[in-house]
């Protein structure tokens, strides 16, 4: 039946409906045939439509061939700035005392080795009197051995007194070098320790520096507070490099592999992204929304990336295995079937349903309903639909 008459068609079923017998009709000797365009469709549950040469002209349907290869696709997942493990440090004192001066605050960059604090401390005065005392016994007994080493090249003393000499001075040296280890563990420098020595300073302040460059981003401590050994009493952070945390669903995590390409941006109201790859994915699910978290690393010299913000990381997944990857806007639904539709010439479309594995964006994993070499639609989907759609109605 053609277009043109469909109306009358409608027309004349509406007519007949109004008309029935109230009496049951009896169909037993009626045999119900199928149009020849639907016998097919019937037997391979799928339909052909048949398009006139006009209409192909006019639709000009884009097509594309279905081959399986291993698909990857866009993953976007929701992550968080964080800095880098080995650009973040946890600003304490190594020793108790009180804070005495304080020479950098919070919000302030500093440099490696710049002086933050002072803090005054029995316990470092401790560690000074026995330098500057390991160090007078050790000049004592170095000239011990000299003088005996003298002697007893003159035969003046024996080897065995020596002997005594040598291993007084090892000893002596051994508690000076104890010391000194003592004093830069604390944070003391070389010239300090000239200093001390020489006897310019007077206080015993030890000075709380910085190791490493960066802003202070956290200050716990004020003038004439009393500080514990190791207590957390600020923080520095390097923004020149930060990590991002990326939490990815279990289900999408099966396609993600390290060094997989990461793409970061800070979301639809910025343009800029930054390249990187994943660094390490941890195997556990994540306890507070159970979902995997993934890892990558993004050198940040304009400070690009905030530490603490949010920011979408769109990674790229690889299927395991070979599949059928389609673009999204080749598939319809009749009603809750998905379905597409294959060419079988250039007039003559195949409405076929096909099974989802997985829709990832712009693009649908399909897991049976097409095979290698299928020509599909990719435009002009939604017109085939209607009509399939209008030559199930004119042929019924």
């Amino acid at each position: 039946m053609s277009i043109k008459h469909l109306p009358v068609f409608l027309l004349q079923i509406s007519f007949l409906l109004s008309c029935g017998s109230d009496g049951p009709k009896d169909t037993a000797g009626d045999e119900m045939t199928l149009p020849p365009s639907m016998r097919e469709a019937s037997e391979d549950s799928t339909q052909i439509i048949h398009l006139t040469a006009t209409q192909a002209e006019n639709l000009k349907i884009k097509t594309m061939t279905v081959s399986r290869n291993k698909a990857q696709y866009p993953i976007a997942v929701s992550a968080i700035v964080e800095p880098a493990p080995d650009h973040i440090t946890i600003l304490s004192a190594p020793i108790e005392g009180v804070v005495v001066k304080i020479m950098a605050h919070e919000g302030e960059s500093v440099r490696r080795g710049q002086p933050l604090l002072e803090l005054e401390s029995l316990e470092f005065s401790d560690l000074i009197a026995a330098f500057i005392q390991n160090r007078t016994e050790e000049n004592f007994r170095k000239n011990q051995l000299q003088r005996m080493q003298s002697l007893f090249e003159r035969k003046i003393k024996s080897r065995k007194e020596l002997e005594k000499a040598q291993t007084e001075y090892e000893r002596a040296r051994a508690a000076l070098h104890g010391s000194i280890a003592r004093l830069l563990a604390v944070g003391v420098d070389e010239p300090e320790l000239t200093e001390w020595l020489n006897n310019t300073r007077k206080h015993p302040h030890l000075t709380v520096r910085a190791s490493m460059d960066g802003v202070i981003t956290e200050h716990l401590i004020d003038i004439g507070q009393a500080v514990n050994r190791y207590d957390r009493i600020g923080t520095i952070i390097n923004p020149a490099r930060v990590m991002i945390r990326g939490y990815v669903s279990p289900e999408d995590a099966d396609f993600i592999a390290p060094r997989s390409k990461v793409t970061i941006s800070l979301g639809n109201q910025s343009t800029g992204s930054v390249e990187s790859s994943v660094h390490a994915i941890v195997p556990v699910l994540d306890a507070m929304n159970r979902s995997v978290t993934v890892t990558c690393f993004v050198e940040n010299p304009a400070d690009w990336l905030k530490p603490g913000r949010n920011v979408r990381m769109q990674i790229q997944g690889v299927t395991p295995e070979a599949v059928h990857l389609i673009p999204f806007r080749a598939v319809v639904y009749d009603g809750t079937q998905p379905v597409v539709f294959v060419q079988k010439d250039q007039q003559n479309f195949e409405k076929r349903p096909i099974t989802i594995g997985r829709i990832t964006g712009e693009t649908v994993i399909v897991t049976g309903g097409l095979n290698n070499g299928d020509r599909l639609a990719v435009s002009q989907v939604f017109s085939l639909k209607a009509l399939s759609r209008l030559s199930e109605f004119a042929e019924e």
